[in-house]
């Protein structure tokens, strides 16, 4: 359940004003518009509030050094720190020079610099930092640290970051069951919920997929339906809802062994997440193209009642506690 995404951060820097002249000044400052992520096994974006191990987040800085950039900067580095401080940790990452301001694609104003003294254009560089995410829990910033060759250093703190925060769904009612086999009739089971499981105040948006296999009779013999011990996963569909939101024929998968009922069919697990659907894939859309009635918040829940067409003739007790799978990933 890994994907790809991009994050806007907005920082906490105040607008700065930096004055090269005859005495020395030295300053490292974050651009405005903040980090990105760049690299991990994600294949959708997800809220600007919380970060995943594994995801790589791509920052540019502007240095100044009245005694030249990069010539007198030993060093840029970057790293995520808990509680404001700076920590040489394994997250420290050196940051690449890219260029001087002028040569650069970045102008003045993306780092809120007020004053950019362009006679001194060897004065200012941009630099380029990649900071792995880990395994550590809990809040951080994003800390940045410029060293010159003197030994002096300057700091500049970026906003917070909530790294690998809890999640996950709940199924209650479940499992699925309808309530005993009625052969040629359509029956139905109670409504079951999923319920977004992380904390509230960790505004985790989850976006719900559903998957499938068939059913099977094992003990039994004699079962058959219609002419084995397996009910195929085709006669079995969903009707979901989300607050205001249900599921709908005018999109996603119609069921035509429950034509007539409203209900969806619901597609064999293969492993790969492209073959799973949303469950409630087309009611609105999100920000970044999800359907927002698919999404929910934490402490929210969908609720889905499952239908069966059940073949003439059917014999047996098939189970259903490994014949839908429920998937969730936040966004």
């Amino acid at each position: 359940m890994k994907m790809w995404f991009f994050v806007v951060c907005v920082l906490l820097m105040a607008s700065s004003v930096l004055a090269l002249g005859n005495s020395q000044s030295f300053q490292i400052l974050p651009h405005k518009d903040g980090c990105k992520i760049v690299e991990n096994s994600r294949v959708f974006q997800h809220s600007d509030k919380y970060l995943f191990k594994g995801e790589q987040m791509e920052c540019v800085v502007l240095v100044a050094d009245s005694k030249g950039v990069p010539n007198d900067v030993k060093g840029v580095y970057a790293s995520l720190a808990p509680k404001n401080r700076y920590a040489l940790s394994s997250s420290k990452q050196k940051c690449q020079y890219l260029s001087s301001l002028e040569d650069s694609r970045f102008s003045a104003a993306d780092f809120n610099l007020k004053s950019y003294d362009a006679l001194k254009e060897s004065s200012y560089g941009v630099y380029k930092c990649i900071v792995k995410v880990g395994s550590c829990k809990g809040l951080s910033k994003m800390n940045f640290v410029a060293v010159n060759r003197q030994g002096k250093s300057y700091t500049a703190v970026d906003r917070s970051w909530n790294l690998n925060p809890r999640y996950g769904i709940k199924v209650i009612n479940g499992p699925v069951d309808f309530g005993g086999v009625a052969p040629g009739k359509t029956m139905y089971s109670k409504s079951i919920t999923i319920l977004n499981t992380a904390p509230r105040d960790s505004e985790i948006l989850l976006n719900l997929f559903i998957s499938g296999s068939d059913a099977y009779d094992m003990k039994n013999p004699s079962a058959k339906c219609p002419s084995s011990n397996v009910l195929e996963l085709k006669n079995i569909g969903y009707w979901a809802m989300n607050g205001a939101f249900h599921t709908s024929l005018n999109c996603g998968n119609r069921n035509n062994n429950l034509i007539g009922e409203g209900y969806l069919s619901i597609p064999y697990e293969t492993g790969r997440k492209k073959n799973r659907e949303e469950i409630l894939e087309c009611n609105g859309k999100y920000d970044n193209g999800y359907p927002v009635g698919n999404l929910i918040v934490p402490g929210g829940k969908v609720a889905i009642t499952f239908a069966v067409a059940w073949p003439y003739p059917c014999i047996g007790n098939f189970d259903f506690s490994d014949s839908i799978h429920f998937w969730a990933e936040p966004i």
